[in-house]
């Protein structure tokens, strides 16, 4: 803070209680300069630093610049001038005429070579049902006179006919083979010769139906002579006609009864279930039969249930139900292995008591043989919750041993414990963390490392640091020190910083001319040596506008804008005479041109 009394000294910096700062002695609006006779930087008037420019902003080259603000200037490439070929583009930065808008254009009086367009859109778009295009403006290209259109065709066609006996109107109509009005002609009855149209016998009606089909006659030319309906039989398939077996049935259908062939009438015949069965059928060669009490169903000595080819005496193919079966006493049971029954014998004591006899044991306690038929109760107990091993109280854990174990490997977790129970004692009455080559760096300083400007450390134990010492800094005893005590020059007359650091000490880049001064470059970000012959800057326009008006030149160094010459950047539309444009190119007011393009064809008519 405050200042100092130094004006001049070989780095342009000094040290001071509150820190390193340029030198503090300068007058208000004075700047450092650089005096390369007495090698230093002093205070010094500044002659023009203000300047006169009052605008900024940046574009592209070739775009059409309008304000963003009031002191401020941008482009667009949907504004565009082409200075080699003077030619302005809107909505594109690459026009082919000398004024091309890629998109709408109004204009409120349009003249065509000087000649003023009389005729309005509405008048234009006569020659399209929708927007007029340069190809139908250009059908009236050579044309004078007058162009007829609905409204005035008949007056037209009455003066253009020199006979006004045969003037062609709406009202004229016409006699013959074709007569009526001019817009609805129409072929007249019985005047077409016999080798295009004919009169035949069809009557008009309705043909085919649900008993009969209708059935035309067509001659050689494609001509239809005749229409008529052709009735459909009703008797329905005629006996003798199936040879000697017709499908009549000689009783009526009863539900739960079975359609099967009577030889008795040669037809068929209902057959109740009583007769024929309603439980169990057999197939005979082709037929199905029901099955009697008496009947073997065989298939080559085997019966099958669910399957047609049985591989056994009984082949049942799916499940089977015994209702009983009569109590053996033999040690043979049966199993079955792939679907196929098979009998095992087992040991003929599981059927008395000889095998093993339990009856000293306790629940929950696992099995101790005591000889070859015994078993017992032991001292492990398993309640399905923990094991226990000579206890039975709950412990909490898993496994709980009421007395000493002793293993040749323990794990935890599935890790081996490698201590020894020796090594494992030494824990015995300790509290807190143990400390290890691990986690000793959490507890306790190891090493001391010199860091960045420091010499000198190790560890552990004792260790001494040093600083250091570069250029531009001053050690004593118990004080680091910037030395800005520089003298002479150096050959550096730019870089980002702007300081240099030598080994006099830190300074101002020190490779200025005499006179020079410290300028900001902010395409490069670095502080240069310049001189001081131009300290405004290099704007030399001044002016002002308002934001979307296009700007241009009210004085040889200075722009101006006007609220009739605007550019709407958000939609790419240009007003002239307005500031509310509607399209691309908004003309309030008239506008000429030599030649007119629509959508890159010429219009080659004349405003006449």
């Amino acid at each position: 803070t405050s200042t100092t009394s130094v004006t001049s000294n070989n780095s342009g910096l000094e040290v001071t209680a509150d820190g390193l700062r340029l030198i503090g002695g300068c007058a208000n609006n004075q700047i450092l300069k650089w005096n390369s006779t007495a090698s230093v930087w002093y205070c010094a008037a500044d002659t023009d630093t203000q300047g006169t420019a009052t605008i900024g902003g940046s574009g592209a080259s070739s775009q059409v610049s309008f304000f963003s603000g009031s002191t401020s200037i941008s482009g667009s490439n949907n504004l565009w001038w082409n200075n080699a070929t003077s030619r302005l583009g809107i909505g594109t930065s690459g026009p082919g005429y000398n004024l091309d808008v890629s998109g709408s254009a109004n204009v409120t009086n349009l003249f065509l070579a000087g000649s003023l367009v009389t005729a309005s859109a509405s008048e234009l778009n006569i020659l399209d049902e929708a927007l007029v295009s340069t190809a139908e403006l250009n059908l009236l290209s050579g044309r004078s006179g007058v162009l007829l259109d609905t409204s005035n065709v008949s007056t037209q066609l009455s003066l253009w006919d020199q006979l006004a006996s045969d003037d062609l109107t709406t009202a004229t109509s016409f006699n013959g083979d074709v007569s009526g009005p001019y817009n609805n002609l129409q072929i007249q009855t019985g005047v077409v010769g016999a080798n295009e149209l004919d009169q035949t016998d069809v009557t008009a009606g309705t043909y085919g139906s649900s008993s009969g089909v209708s059935t035309f006659t067509v001659d050689a030319d494609g001509r239809l002579t005749f229409a008529g309906n052709t009735t459909l039989s009703g008797a329905g398939i005629t006996d003798g006609t199936i040879e000697a077996t017709d499908l009549e049935v000689t009783s009526a259908p009863t539900n739960g009864y079975v359609l099967t062939y009577d030889n008795a009438t040669g037809g068929f015949t209902w057959v109740s279930s009583a007769v024929m069965g309603t439980n169990y059928w057999q197939r005979v060669g082709s037929n199905l039969v029901p099955l009697v009490a008496t009947d073997y169903v065989t298939t080559n000595g085997r019966i099958g249930a669910g399957t047609t080819s049985p591989s056994y005496t009984l082949d049942v193919n799916g499940t089977a139900r015994i209702g009983s079966l009569s109590a053996g006493a033999g040690n043979s049971i049966v199993l079955q292995n792939a679907g196929v029954l098979e009998t095992r014998d087992i040991d003929s004591r599981v059927w008395g008591t000889s095998l093993v006899d339990g009856s000293t044991m306790t629940a929950n306690y696992l099995a101790r043989i005591t000889d070859t038929n015994s078993i017992t109760a032991g001292i492990v107990y398993d309640n399905g919750t923990f094991v226990g091993i000579g206890t039975t109280a709950t412990s909490g854990y898993i496994l709980n041993v009421a007395g000493s174990a002793n293993v040749t490997d323990l794990f935890l977790a599935g890790s081996l414990v490698t201590a020894s129970a020796t090594e494992i004692n030494m824990l015995d009455g300790r509290t807190g963390t143990l400390v290890d080559s691990t986690n000793v760096g959490s507890y306790a300083v190891t090493a001391i490392t010199a860091g960045s400007g420091l010499t000198g450390g190790t560890g552990p134990g004792a260790t001494t640091i040093n600083i250091g010492a570069g250029n531009g800094i001053t050690l004593s005893a118990d004080a680091i020190t910037i030395d800005t005590d520089t003298t002479s020059t150096t050959s550096v007359t730019s870089n980002n910083s702007g300081l240099e650091v030598t080994a006099d000490g830190l300074r101002l880049i020190g490779g200025c001319a005499n006179n020079q001064i410290l300028k900001w470059n902010s395409t490069a970000s670095v502080w240069y040596c310049a001189a001081d012959t131009d300290t405004q800057g290099t704007a030399t326009i001044g002016g002002s506008g308002a934001s979307s008006q296009v700007s241009f030149f009210s004085g040889s160094t200075s722009i101006s804008g006007s609220n009739n010459l605007w550019w709407n950047n958000a939609t790419s539309r240009l007003g002239i005479g307005t500031s509310g444009p509607g399209y691309n190119l908004d003309v309030s007011g008239s506008a000429n041109v030599t030649n007119l393009f629509i959508a890159g064809s010429q219009v080659t008519a004349t405003a006449t």
